[in-house]
């Protein structure tokens, strides 16, 4: 969780749980995530969840909020598409740092041959 300080509002909490699910490693695993979007659709979530459960218990809610929830998840669809390219391409580039650094300690004088450097 964290503070985010929003003028003329207060400071609210945004959480990134990964669906209810939170993030659990394996010793050494790396999983990169996209924090802003993980707190957008996590906030969506929780937010939806407490809609239907106002809802539930009678409440009834303004058009403005409906449409407001209607619009955000219709960005979040589309943020999915590109969150998911997102991970990839750093994911990649993660993998290819980590063997080029194993690579190039396993025989750096091989590595340098050919590279301009004396």
């Amino acid at each position: 969780m964290m503070l985010w300080p929003v003028p003329n509002i207060g400071t609210i909490p945004l959480r990134a749980d990964n669906q209810g699910l939170g993030y659990k490693l394996s010793t050494g695993e790396v999983k990169p995530i996209n924090l802003v979007y993980e707190f957008a659709e996590t906030e969506f979530r929780r937010t939806s969840q407490k809609k239907s459960s106002y809802e539930s218990q009678g409440y009834t809610f303004s058009s403005d909020i409906t449409t407001w929830l209607a619009q955000a998840e219709a960005l979040l669809v589309d943020a999915r598409s590109q969150a998911d390219e997102k991970v990839r391409a750093i994911t990649s580039y993660f993998r290819a740092g980590a063997i080029l650094e194993c690579q190039g300690a396993d025989d750096p004088g091989d590595r340098r041959k050919g590279s301009g450097r004396s």
